[in-house]
């Protein structure tokens, strides 16, 4: 398993990835805070991109913060980082 952190920007235009600040990787999400929608969309549009199940994120930390740490089955922090390298930019 790995842990990537997460910064977490609701009510934008569109979902995208901004890039990485550090170690954390900073998503805007079309999705409102309210009843976990931003925290499901984030799982689904991660596992997307990725290309893991939706059932190989596991949200551990920061259900109601924008600072958000995420469990990810199968795939280690290199590889992420290689898959959504420059996706902001």
């Amino acid at each position: 398993m790995t842990l990537l952190r997460v910064k977490v920007t609701p009510k934008a235009r569109s979902n995208s990835i901004v890039g990485w600040e550090e170690d954390r990787l900073k998503v805007r999400l079309r999705a409102n805070p309210e009843k976990g929608e931003a925290n499901e969309m984030l799982i689904e549009f991660l596992a997307e991109l990725l290309g893991v199940r939706r059932s190989a994120i596991h949200l551990i930390r920061g259900h109601t913060s924008r600072l958000k740490d995420l469990e990810i089955d199968g795939m280690d922090l290199v590889k992420i980082k290689e898959i959504l390298p420059l996706c902001g930019e």
